[in-house]
């Protein structure tokens, strides 16, 4: 999703905050890490046993309006494509598309999440509140129901911190924590919690980026990544360098390509038009696919889900290029 849409394992991100004031690593931390290199080795064949093409997924969101106004016919035109996986944007809709979407051989895996600060009093509000309170405008436990109602596994978290949190890095810290405890509850339900990146967390401060502090913060149990490859460009970064360092912690990317319309930046703010101009379907911009898909498979990535913000034509002519595109490599 765009900035502005309301909308496990350990990582050696993680390793330097696991060892002792001596420079070793505690046994429990070793084992820890050990067991955790084995699971992600097992992920990792899992997934490179199994081309994504065979199971590719699409963001609702691509054809949100659509949606609106025909949602079997529009899921019996996606699925016609090939598509076999779902996230949904808005848990809420899981009811009725989700039964839809199992009627024509597509599997709802998870859902986005509502803003967790969708006003501008959300963020002061909640840090007078206290820490350990979830601000109100997250109904945590009905998401969770209507998760394991309609067996979502997957729900991510795409509308980013509030401008406040990035004043300073304690403010960051505290929002990591935040998402640190949403992440626990949603483990203990058996659903895996994960943040969708945009572009503004790869700005800087302190001499690292605002997505290292997240990904130190929190819990590797807990908060899990899906990168989305054309926003973390954007950012600046390279996104199959980055999904290999998150090796383990990735279950789900979001994949669209990035045009050359708009240089790489981490800060400045871009109007809906120029969001509209950086987005294009999968293998009709300047992004390796290849190379992006192969970090996946070798990262221990489940699943790709296809998304774009925005399209100039009907958006499920943009999911069918992108998903002749990614079954042409094989991958």
């Amino acid at each position: 999703m765009p900035v502005s849409a309301g909308g496990a394992i350990r990582s050696f991100i993680q390793l330097r905050g696991r060892i002792s004031v001596t420079g070793r690593l505690s046994r429990r931390a070793f084992v820890g890490l050990s067991a955790a290199a084995i699971l992600s080795d097992a992920f990792a064949r899992d997934a490179a046993r199994t081309r994504y093409s065979a199971h590719l997924g699409f963001q609702a969101y691509t054809v949100r309006a659509q949606l609106q106004e025909a949602p079997e016919e529009t899921l019996r035109r996606v699925a016609a494509i090939g598509y076999r996986e779902v996230e949904l944007y808005q848990p809420e809709s899981a009811s009725i598309l989700a039964p839809l979407a199992a009627a024509h051989g597509v599997r709802v895996i998870g859902s986005h999440v509502p803003d967790l600060f969708p006003t501008p009093r959300a963020w002061p509000d909640w840090r007078s509140a206290g820490e350990s309170t979830i601000p109100p405008g997250l109904d945590l436990q009905e998401i969770l129901l209507i998760a394991r109602t309609h067996g979502l596994t997957l729900l991510g978290y795409a509308s980013g911190a509030p401008v406040e949190a990035y004043v300073d890095e304690e403010s960051y810290r505290a929002y990591a924590r935040l998402l640190d405890r949403i992440g626990a509850r949603c483990r203990a339900a058996g659903v895996s919690f994960v943040y969708h990146n945009h572009r503004r967390e790869f700005a800087a401060i302190g001499g690292r980026t605002y997505f290292d502090v997240l990904a130190a913060a929190t819990d590797p149990d807990h908060v899990g990544f899906e990168v989305d490859v054309c926003w973390a460009a954007q950012g600046g970064r390279d996104p199959a360098a980055l999904i290999s360092q998150l090796r383990g912690r990735v279950p789900a990317i979001h994949l669209k390509d990035r045009t050359a319309a708009i240089a790489p930046s981490a800060l400045a703010e871009l109007a809906q038009n120029d969001e509209r101009r950086i987005v294009a379907e999968v293998g009709r911009g300047t992004l390796d696919i290849r190379g992006i898909l192969l970090a996946a498979r070798g990262a221990g990535v489940r699943h790709v889900f296809v998304e774009q913000d925005f399209s100039a034509g009907d958006p499920v002519d943009s999911l069918a290029a992108s998903y002749a595109y990614v079954r042409g490599l094989g991958l």
